[in-house]
């Protein structure tokens, strides 16, 4: 998980970066990293410690990029991810060993997902309000680093 959620994603902004910082002399476009944090970093549930320090990691991450980047005429984004149904939380990702203390949780954790996934806004539809954000020009000249 810290590999996919914060290794790959410092792999990524350094690949990049030096993409955007070439095209920030092309006003007509848009110089933004946009990282994916969860609002589990404030709001932790259980049996999703590793999940929510991954992405406690992508915001301090992304804090610091803004830190760095921001002068430089980088924007950074924070999405707080939130009810986006999702596989992540797909009823069939959950398990516990059968010796686990926690076994007894399973059908409540089981249920929680079901729940998550029938309540949630979808994929594309969350997709497109980012991207609509993002282009907004309220928020596209400096509204500050985080969109929620």
């Amino acid at each position: 998980m810290l590999d996919t959620n914060v290794f790959d994603l410092f792999n990524m902004v350094s690949a990049f970066t030096p993409l955007l910082l070439a095209s920030t002399t092309k006003p007509a476009m848009l110089q933004v990293i946009i990282n994916t944090s969860s609002v589990l970093v404030r709001l932790q549930f259980a049996f999703s410690a590793a999940y929510n320090a991954s992405k406690a990691a992508v915001t301090s991450y992304s804090d610091t990029l803004w830190i760095e980047l921001g002068p430089l005429g980088i924007k950074i984004v924070t999405l707080f991810m939130g009810e986006v149904s999702t596989n992540l939380m797909s009823p069939e990702n959950i398990s516990f060993d059968p010796v686990s203390i926690y076994t007894v949780a399973l059908e409540g954790a089981k249920e929680r997902s079901r729940n998550h996934a029938k309540n949630s806004m979808k994929p594309e539809v969350f997709a497109k309000k980012v991207v609509q954000a993002i282009l907004d020009k309220h928020y596209r000249y400096g509204k500050g680093p985080m969109l929620g």
